[in-house]
């Protein structure tokens, strides 16, 4: 159950949502869903609930999330809630749009399954984490946003390269560790190559 545009009174006991030709937003607010949420045509975004949320990119703009019963398709855009979020992709899968981690707890992008390689650039930080954007001859993503955690694959040559900030790397792993501006902590996992900003 829920609202919607144009019905005052909501709806109730519907299992499936299809958006319509135009952008579409889901909000997932303190329900469920035991079917699924077709964004349509459009460029769609879904916001997961405040709750601890696994999203699944398992298809192009389409996968799982907690709270949903059989899953998303057709969304652009992926916004995680106050709490922690995780966005695991499968090899070659992508959010053609941007990935918000949400304004709250530590959100991790994990492109371990890929095997090419992702080259992640950062452009800012705040409290909530990291903006960037990424690239490789399959992109995932148009950009991310208060992200805390990156691990690539082990099977490709990745790199990381760092904001225009002051920024203290520490090497703790094989090619991972963290980077610590003067806003937040970003965790790494399988960047064989780190380029500095330019401060």
């Amino acid at each position: 159950s829920g609202t919607v545009t144009n019905i005052t009174s909501g709806f109730s006991n519907i299992e499936n949502l299809v958006g319509g030709t135009n952008t579409d937003s889901f909000t997932l607010n303190g329900g469920t869903l035991t079917g699924s949420i077709d964004g349509g045509n459009g460029t769609d975004t879904l916001t997961g609930d405040n709750v601890v949320n696994a999203w699944t990119i398992d298809n192009d703009n389409a996968g799982t999330l907690t709270g949903l019963g059989a899953g998303f398709s057709s969304i652009e855009n992926l916004v995680g809630g106050t709490n922690n979020d995780t966005f695991t992709f499968a090899d070659g899968k992508v959010i053609s749009g941007t990935v918000n981690g949400g304004a709250g707890g530590a959100n991790y992008l994990n492109f371990a399954a890929y095997t090419t390689a992702v080259n992640v650039t950062l452009t800012s930080s705040s409290a909530t984490g990291y903006t960037g954007t990424t690239a490789g001859s399959v992109n995932p993503t148009a950009g991310f946003s208060n992200i805390t955690r990156i691990d690539s694959s082990s099977s490709a040559t990745n790199s990381l390269t760092g904001e225009d900030a002051a920024t203290a790397w520490n090497i703790s792993g094989a090619n991972s560790g963290t980077l610590t501006g003067a806003s937040s902590t970003l965790t790494f996992t399988n960047f064989a190559n780190l380029v500095g900003g330019t401060n």
